[in-house]
């Protein structure tokens, strides 16, 4: 009988560290989900300054009149990402330049949000 009851406090003992184990895991999955956010914010960000940095070089290239200089023109499609669209477009390609900004800038900001909801939704659900 004593060794019966070694081997069920040994069992214990063994349930009680898979138990701790499985807490270790959760503890490891955030943080995992936490860097996984944080590289994708990273990816996000230099997508958005390489999509700057590509109309606005094309906007000075077609619309030298709007965007005299490179940052001009990054600062031009800024601006129309952010909703602010005061440009006419003298030439064809200006114009489908800034329908490009437009369309892209609207893809970009899902993108932001969609991030944005599910770290939002993944906290919300660990609180409970």
């Amino acid at each position: 009988t004593f060794l019966k009851l070694v081997r069920i406090i040994r069992m214990l003992r063994l349930l009680r560290m898979t138990h701790i184990a499985k807490f270790a895991d959760t503890k490891h999955a955030k943080a995992r989900f936490r860097s996984l956010y944080i590289f994708h914010l990273e990816m996000w960000l230099l997508t958005t300054l390489g999509t700057l940095l590509t109309f606005g070089t094309l906007l000075y290239i077609f619309e030298d009149t709007e965007a005299p200089s490179i940052p001009a023109g990054m600062l031009l499609v800024l601006t129309i990402i952010g909703g602010i669209n005061h440009v006419m477009p003298e030439t064809l390609a200006g114009t489908i330049t800034i329908i490009a900004v437009e369309v892209t800038g609207a893809g970009l900001l899902g993108i932001l949000l969609i991030l944005t909801g599910t770290m939002i939704g993944k906290s919300l659900s660990e609180t409970k």
